[in-house]
Parts: structure tokens; C-alpha cells; sequence
């Protein structure tokens, strides 16, 4: 037996250790089981009013006296066994009804509670490690009271004119905990990081203060995380809770306090929440990557997206490239997998740009899109200011040749004009070719059933990439060059036809650039 208690009838109700169970015992000597409580170890037991409010602590990763891992108490509420992540609590406290039901009505994955003293709507509890004071109400609110300076609060007695008395180890020290409000006290806030170096604007606070108590906000500052000897002084009391300027100077951290105090100890000020205006210093955005696609690749995110535009799929040596592109910007497999880009099509003339940017202080960013020839000196614009992350650019519109692109980036969205940051970031240089080689010099000789054709072809801005030939609109058969190797912006071609039958023939030379475009010449010539 752990724990013993007398309900109003005058039965004995007592609780046990290594099966948690809390048993009535009646004037009689009948033994009935109230509750088998989850937890193995049934610490204290009260009676308040019809109810029976028992704690009992076993679960969790720590032994009894021992700290849990981490800091700081889980409180939750509710009748379930566990604290919704799968395991037992580490203590907790039951109510059970007159009627026999029994209820979780707290629980804490760090924190024991070994003692409880019965209040008018509920219990005060004494826990470990923390040696820690909490009011909890029926309904599961919880209040700390106060830290005592001892790890465990190991007894709790109510004692005449509404004091209770609490008994302490680790240090083993008796206090008597009144029912009156404390003439003083205060609440050190958590330490505010604002990310950058900030100008403070306003406190503000919504207390209540009866007749004859107070409540008083001062701040510090610092560039520390943890506040130390260079963080500035605690400032005096500011004034007017409706909007106080406050006077502590920029910095990355922030902290403010709250004092409490009452001349009337039956009557206390509240303290309902606080606010604090502040302005980060800007920072500039950031462009994490700016990618040229292949030239004509397009995405498309939906299946209804522009079902009119004249959408093919990726050529292969477009495909190629593609990866490639991928791994040289450092995008690799997971650019593949950027499902926001959609499918890639291929539709000739187009060339996509994508990026990715970010700011520092979490502004919404504009993008502008510019570009120039890779000999000349101004940019021009692309696209006007823009918030998506992704422009497909019409070739077209320019001639062909080598350019350049510039994105730039600015969070001008959310701030002032003055205070404007932009970020630039050019592209590598890529061709624009929209014009189809040149198949020139076409002439035909014939020497019985045999025709021998040549011709020059020629691309004025990119590499000859591909020749065929096709003889009376048949197959098309490749052609190599002359010197062997089809890979300069001009090569010379000799195409011989043997066998050919008597008759008219036409023959038809195409020869495809690396930008996939496509020109042709053709020589009509008579087999005698």
C-alpha cells in the first residue's frame, strides 16, 4: 500500500504500487476496486467533495527522483492512457466520479507528482524534478504556483486557517504555502530572436490592476543568444500600457520583464499578454540558381494547359542536353523531380528560364527578366516585374546570335522604396538560331546511270549538325562530309546515286543545325 485516503462515507481508499490499483475498503472490511490506473505506482490519494483524485507516476523513460529527458513539463488533458505519442506517460493524476468513472485529468512526460492537497474545484500537486507547486482544475487547466528548492515535493498537508504545508527533498526543507497573493513577484520572457539586427517600435500590454497592486514592463537587449554582461541594462518602468516606445537599443535579441506587486494581499494584478512592434533590418534576397533550359523546351503543368499550342514531344537530342544542363547547373536527379515544373514538350523558338530565390527576412520577392547580346553593352528588358519563378521567352523576337540574361530579384513588395534591396544574378551565355542552314553551290553531274551531286551548307550561327539526302521523295539516308565529319558551320557534300533508271529524278538535300532547325535544296536531273 502507497497511499491512503477517507472518502465521505467513511471507507478507506487506498492505492498500490507495482499494479496501480486504488481499492475501497469499506467500515466492513469489504475490499472493491475502484480504478486500475495505467501507471504502476499509485503515489497520494484526496478526496474532494463526491470525487477521488489519485496520482500515480511509471512511465516514461526516467526512474522515480531521476529527471527525464529535456526540460520544462508536457502538460495535456483527457482521459486516454497515453499522451499521444505512443507511450505512457511519465505521471499523472486521476478523478474518479461517484458514480465510478475515472478520468485523466493531467499528465507529463518529464515530470512525477508524489503528493496532492485538495482544493475547493480541484488539487494542488507537488512533482518532481523540478520541485515544482500546480494548481489543477476539474476541467484540466493548470497553474504553477511556485518552485520550491528541493527536487521532489514529497508531502503536502493542509493545516488550519487555509495553509498548506510541503515537505521537500533533495533539498529536505518544511514550507507553508499561504492562500494569500505574494507582495511581489515577476516573469522573465523567453529571449526574442528577431533574425537580424532590429529597431524596436512598441510595448504594449493588457494587465488588470485592482485598487492597491501594479504591474510594470521593462526590456533588455543583446547580440547573445543567452543574455549576459553585454546586454544592456534593464530599462525603467515603461509608462502607458496602450503604447509605451521602447528604449532598449537595436539588436538581434530582445527580452522583457514583468513586475508584479500587491500591498493588499488579497488581491492581485493579471497579466493577460504582451506585444512588441520591431523592425528587422533588411537584408538583401538571395538567387540560389538561374537556369537556361535547352532551346524549345517548354513545360506543361496541366493536362488542359494551351491545348491549342503545337506541343511535340522532346526531341532526343534535346533529351540529351536536358540532363546534361541538369548536372552542369547542379540541379541533377532533383531537378527532375521539381513536379512543379510540369512535363518538358518541345515547341521550336522558345527557351525557358527558371530560379530559385529566397529572402532573408521572408519578403515576397519580384522578379525582372533582362537580356543583351554577349557583345554589347545594355540590357534590355524581357519580361516586366513578375512574381512567379519561371518565364518562357519568344526567340523569335530577336535576331539570332549569343546573349545573355540577367535576373534580378528585389523584395521592394515589402518595403519602402528607399529601403529597396535587389539581387542580380546573369546567366550563362546561350544561341539563339532560328534560321535554317543553307544548302548552296548545288550542281549534278551524270556519267551513265550514275549521278554525282555536291553541294555547301552552311548556318551562320550555329554547328551543321545533321545531312540527309532523299532521292524521288523516298527514305532519307545520311550523308557524311566530305572531310569525314559533319561538325563546323559549313561543310562541303558529295552525294553519289548509281543504278539510277532512265527518267527524270529529283533529289532532295536537307541538313539540319544544332538548334534543330532544318533547310533543304533540291537538284532535278534526266537518266538518258
Amino acid at each position: 500500500m502507497r497511499a491512503l485516503a477517507i472518502d465521505r462515507w467513511g471507507n478507506i481508499i487506498a492505492g498500490t504500487a507495482d499494479n496501480g490499483h486504488v481499492y475501497r475498503v469499506s467500515p466492513s472490511g469489504d475490499v472493491f476496486v475502484l480504478y486500475d490506473a495505467p501507471l504502476p505506482e499509485i503515489t497520494d490519494i484526496v478526496v474532494v467533495g463526491s470525487s477521488i483524485w489519485v496520482s500515480a507516476f511509471g512511465g516514461g523513460s526516467g526512474e522515480s527522483g531521476e529527471s527525464a529527458a529535456g526540460s520544462g513539463a508536457s502538460v495535456s488533458s483527457g482521459a486516454a492512457a497515453t499522451n499521444g505519442n505512443g507511450k505512457s506517460p511519465h505521471g499523472a493524476i486521476y478523478r474518479i466520479h461517484a458514480d465510478g468513472y475515472a478520468e485523466q485529468v493531467w499528465s507529463s512526460d518529464e515530470q512525477e507528482v508524489y503528493a496532492l492537497a485538495p482544493l475547493a474545484t480541484g488539487v494542488i500537486a507537488g512533482t518532481g524534478p523540478e520541485g515544482e507547486l500546480l494548481r489543477i482544475d476539474a476541467n484540466g487547466d493548470v497553474s504553477r504556483l511556485a518552485r520550491l528548492d528541493g527536487e521532489q515535493v514529497n508531502s503536502l498537508r493542509p493545516v488550519a486557517g487555509n495553509e498548506i504545508l510541503a515537505a521537500t527533498s533533495n533539498v529536505g526543507k518544511l514550507y507553508r504555502i499561504r492562500s494569500g497573493f505574494r507582495s511581489a513577484g515577476e516573469y522573465v520572457s523567453q529571449v526574442k530572436d528577431t533574425g537580424t539586427t532590429s529597431r524596436w517600435g512598441t510595448i504594449r500590454w493588457h494587465a488588470e490592476a485592482p485598487p492597491a497592486t501594479e504591474v510594470r514592463i521593462a526590456t533588455r537587449s543583446g547580440n547573445t543568444a543567452t543574455p549576459d554582461d553585454t546586454w544592456s541594462a534593464w530599462t525603467d518602468a515603461y509608462e502607458r500600457s496602450s503604447g509605451t516606445a521602447v528604449s532598449s537599443p537595436p539588436a538581434r535579441y530582445i527580452q522583457w520583464r514583468a513586475e508584479l506587486s500587491s500591498q493588499d494581499t488579497a488581491r492581485t494584478p493579471t497579466l493577460f499578454r504582451v506585444s512588441l512592434a520591431y523592425v528587422p533590418r533588411n537584408l538583401p534576397p538571395v538567387i540560389d540558381s538561374f537556369r537556361v533550359h535547352p532551346g524549345g523546351v517548354v513545360y506543361r503543368q496541366s493536362s488542359n494547359f494551351e491545348d491549342g499550342l503545337p506541343f511535340a514531344q522532346i526531341p532526343p537530342s534535346v533529351a540529351r542536353e536536358l540532363r546534361e544542363t541538369q548536372v552542369s547547373q547542379g540541379a541533377g536527379a532533383s531537378m527532375q523531380g521539381r513536379s512543379f515544373l510540369g512535363r518538358p514538350f518541345f515547341i521550336a523558338g522558345l527557351r525557358t528560364f527558371t530560379w530559385e530565390a529566397s529572402d532573408p527576412n521572408s519578403d515576397e520577392l519580384r522578379y525582372r527578366l533582362d537580356f543583351r547580346g554577349e557583345r554589347e553593352t545594355v540590357w534590355k528588358s524581357m519580361t516586366d516585374p513578375m512574381i512567379e519563378t519561371m518565364y518562357t521567352f519568344d526567340t523569335r523576337r530577336v535576331p539570332d546570335g549569343a546573349y545573355v540574361a540577367r535576373l534580378t530579384a528585389d523584395d521592394g513588395a515589402a518595403n519602402a522604396a528607399e529601403a529597396t534591396l535587389t539581387a542580380r544574378r546573369s546567366s550563362a551565355t546561350f544561341v539563339i538560331d532560328n534560321t535554317p542552314p543553307l544548302v548552296a553551290d548545288l550542281s549534278t553531274s551524270i556519267d551513265g546511270r550514275t549521278a554525282r551531286i555536291t553541294a555547301t551548307v552552311r548556318d551562320a550561327t550555329s554547328l551543321v549538325r545533321q545531312i540527309q539526302y532523299s532521292v524521288d521523295g523516298g527514305v532519307w539516308h545520311t550523308v557524311v562530309a566530305a572531310d569525314g565529319v559533319v561538325d563546323s558551320d559549313s561543310e562541303r557534300v558529295e552525294v553519289s546515286l548509281r543504278d539510277l533508271e532512265p527518267g527524270e529524278h529529283t533529289v532532295v538535300l536537307r541538313a539540319t543545325d544544332t538548334a534543330l532547325n532544318a533547310g533543304a535544296g533540291k537538284q532535278v536531273f534526266v537518266i538518258q
